[in-house]
């Protein structure tokens, strides 16, 4: 099976900070040893205990209560710490970024100036490294075949579980988490991806964050607006989320 990924989704690529817990992506536990669960995959064996990821952050707690202290009526969906010293503040499809204290707010895509880099565009490239542990690259220059818009990446992969292109399809529609979930059980079992866990573990989180803040986020404007077209061009996209917020 092959699947051709377009990196002009990466425009829109943005995932969330529910991430998948690093035991996803660490050494299946030994006999005896507690058992970490990721969402609900499963009940766990005998003699196991299951054990929660979901970590509480007392800070980020602390700002979401200020921030609604100072801006009553907003109906604050949840805040997440970044790695750039900032509060990410979601506020149903919208995001937002503030300090600790809550003395600004920050509209717009988060870029690292450091490196440049749009992290929006970030989790693309970390979806081909992981699907690399999962299926057989295609090589470049057959790629090009494939043929790709201005501005664009192409990576194609085959040999990929069967049902693949579906499920990361309905991922990137915003409509299921599911092969996310199924590509972190599978890493488990790769050697290699267990050797790398921190940076897979990390990656994992990029596409998490893109499914929760863009492509959910999304999927639910085209639903509200009966806009049938998928993909979403850039343009169209932004003219969406500005009509919504103005209904």
């Amino acid at each position: 099976m092959n699947f051709r990924i377009s990196a002009t989704l990466a425009a829109c690529f943005l995932a969330g900070g529910l991430g998948l817990s690093a035991a996803a992506v660490a050494q299946a536990p030994a006999k005896g040893d507690k058992s970490v669960s990721t969402q609900s995959v499963g009940q766990p064996g005998k003699g196991e205990k299951s054990v929660s990821t979901t970590q509480i952050d007392p800070v980020a707690d602390a700002v979401k209560e200020r921030f609604q202290q100072r801006f009553t009526g907003m109906d604050v969906t949840a805040v997440r710490r970044t790695p750039y010293g900032l509060f990410e503040v979601q506020l149903g499809m919208d995001l937002i970024y503030t300090d600790e204290k809550v003395t600004w707010v920050m509209e717009g895509p988060l870029i690292d100036a450091m490196t440049r880099r749009d992290v929006t565009r970030e989790a693309f490239f970390c979806l081909m490294d992981l699907l690399r542990y999962v299926g057989h690259p295609v090589p470049r220059h057959r790629c090009r075949r494939l043929g790709a818009a201005r501005h664009s990446v192409v990576r194609g992969f085959r040999r990929l579980p069967a049902g693949a292109a579906e499920a990361w399809a309905a991922l990137l529609r915003g409509e299921s988490r599911a092969a996310l979930e199924t590509l972190a059980l599978r890493l488990v079992d790769h050697a290699g991806a267990r050797a790398r866990r921190g940076e897979i573990h990390a990656a994992l989180r990029v596409i998490a964050r893109f499914f929760e803040e863009e492509a959910s986020a999304l999927a639910r404007v085209r639903l509200a607006t009966g806009f049938p077209d998928y993909p979403v061009p850039q343009l169209a996209r932004d003219l969406l989320f500005t009509q919504t917020r103005l209904q």
